[in-house]
C-alpha cells in the first residue's frame, strides 16, 4: 500500500528539529519495515523574515497539493497536523486527498489540542471538526484524547498510536545502586519551558541531603542555563554535568548510569516525549509534571509532580523513593510498560490494524473501537468541549 506521510519530517542524515520531525522519521522507518511504500511529504522548514517564511510555507504546501494530485485511490494520506495557524492549509490537504479518492489518517500528536479547540474561534473549531470528520481514521498519542475525538467526530474510527522506541532498547537495570546519592538525567532542549530550571532547583534540594548526587544535562546550552545558574543558583552547578548535544548511542550509557529522569516540562503542545520513553526503557524512574501526555505515558511507573509543588517537596519525594524498595519496583515497572506498549513491535500491530481497515470501503462502519493501553483509563478526566 502507498502511504503519503505528511508533516514535519527530518531529512535522512540530518539531525531532527524537534519531536515531530524525529517521530515522523521513526514512523517512516516503521512503515518501510512493514513493507508499506512510503513517500514523505515533508512540511517546509523556512528561515528568514516573516515575509520570506510566509512565501516558503505557501510554496511548500502548494508542492504537497501537487504531489497529492498525482494519486487517485489506492493510497493513504497519513498527516500529522500542527494545527494552530497551519490548520486552514492542513484542512485543504485533507480535502484535496478526499477529492482524489485517497484514504486519510489524521494523526494527532500535540498535547494541547483540547485546549486549542476550546480557546480558539468558532471558525477554528469548525475547521478542526471538519478535518477529523473527513478522516477515515484518527490516531492519537495520549489516552485523554479518546473521549475528545469521540465527542467532536462521532463514528470516526480512532486508535491510540503512541510514540515508540526500538524493540531492543528496553533493558532492566541489574546493577546494584551506588552507595552515594541518586544520579539524575535530563535529555532535550535546555530551556525554561522544558523545566530545566525547576529540575535544577529540585536537584539542588536533593544534593543538600545527598551530597554525592549527580545530574546529567544532555542538550545544547546556548549559555542561558549556565548564566541563570551563575546569577540565581550560584552553588547549584555542583554535581551538574553538561554534556552538550550527543548522538543517541552516547546517550544510552548515561541513561544506564542514571536512576531518575527529570522532565518538568511546561512546553505548550507537549505530547509524548521521545526522551521520556527512551529513559523509561533503560530503567530510569520518570519524575514528570502533569502536562501533555506525561501522566498517560508513565501511569504508575513514576512520580508525577503536581502544579505548585515546591522543589523541597519534590526532592523529599525523590529521596524517599530512592532510599526504599520503591525505586527498584518503579524502575522495573517503567521498563515493562515500555516493552508492553511503546516498542516498535507493540505499535506495529496497531498500525497494521489501522491500515488494514483503511483498505476497506466500509471503514466508516467497521466499528473499530478505542483500545485502552492503560489500567487507569477510567481515571481520564472528562473535558469540557465548547459547543459553539
Amino acid at each position: 500500500m502507498k502511504v503519503l506521510l505528511c508533516g514535519p519530517i527530518a531529512e535522512q542524515g540530518k539531525p531532527a528539529l524537534g519531536g515531530y520531525q524525529s517521530a515522523n522519521l521513526r514512523l517512516a522507518r516503521l512503515f518501510s519495515s512493514l513493507s508499506y511504500d512510503v513517500e514523505p511529504l515533508p512540511y517546509p522548514v523556512p528561515q528568514g523574515s516573516l515575509f520570506k517564511k510566509s512565501l516558503a510555507y505557501l510554496s511548500g504546501f502548494s508542492h504537497i497539493v501537487q504531489s497529492l494530485m498525482r494519486y487517485r485511490r489506492r493510497a493513504v494520506l497519513h498527516i500529522t497536523p500542527l494545527c494552530k495557524q497551519f490548520l486552514p492549509f492542513e484542512l485543504g490537504l485533507v480535502l484535496t486527498a478526499k477529492m482524489r479518492g485517497l484514504k486519510v489518517v489524521v494523526d494527532l500528536r500535540a498535547g494541547n489540542q483540547i485546549e486549542l479547540y476550546n480557546e480558539r474561534s468558532s471558525a477554528y473549531r469548525t475547521m478542526f471538526r471538519t478535518m477529523l470528520r473527513q478522516a477515515d481514521a484518527v490516531t492519537y498519542e495520549g489516552e485523554r484524547y479518546a473521549r475528545f475525538i469521540a465527542d467532536i467526530a462521532p463514528g470516526i474510527p480512532r486508535k491510540l498510536l503512541p510514540n515508540f522506541v526500538p524493540t531492543g532498547l528496553p533493558r532492566t537495570k541489574d546493577t546494584p545502586r551506588p552507595a552515594g546519592g541518586p544520579v539524575m538525567i535530563y535529555v532535550g532542549q535546555l530551556s525554561e519551558s522544558k523545566g530545566v530550571f525547576q529540575a535544577l532547583e529540585i536537584f539542588h534540594e536533593v544534593r543538600r541531603h545527598a551530597p554525592d548526587a549527580l545530574f546529567y544535562l544532555v542538550g545544547a546550552d546556548t549559555g542561558t542555563v549556565t548564566r541563570v545558574i551563575q546569577e540565581k543558583m550560584s552553588d547549584a552547578h555542583r554535581g551538574v554535568v553538561f554534556t552538550g548535544s550527543l548522538p543517541f548511542d552516547e546517550i544510552v550509557p548515561l541513561l544506564d548510569a542514571a536512576d531518575f529522569f527529570l522532565f518538568l516540562t511546561r512546553f505548550p503542545g507537549e505530547g509524548h516525549s521521545n526522551a521520556l520513553t527512551e529513559a523509561m526503557a533503560r530503567g530510569c524512574v520518570p519524575v514528570c509534571t502533569r502536562h501533555g501526555f506525561n501522566a498517560d505515558v508513565i501511569a504508575r511507573s513514576g512520580i508525577v509532580i503536581e502544579a505548585g509543588t515546591t522543589a523541597a517537596a519534590a526532592a523529599e519525594r525523590i529521596l524517599a523513593c530512592w532510599e526504599s524498595h520503591e525505586w527498584r519496583e518503579l524502575s522495573r515497572d517503567a521498563v515493562r510498560r515500555v516493552e508492553h506498549l511503546f516498542t516498535q513491535a507493540a505499535v506495529a500491530a496497531s498500525l497494521n490494524e489501522i491500515y488494514q481497515l483503511c483498505t476497506k470501503r466500509t471503514l466508516m462502519n467497521c466499528g473499530l473501537e478505542h483500545t485502552s493501553t492503560s489500567n487507569d483509563a477510567e481515571e481520564c478526566q472528562a473535558h469540557h468541549i465548547s459547543k459553539q
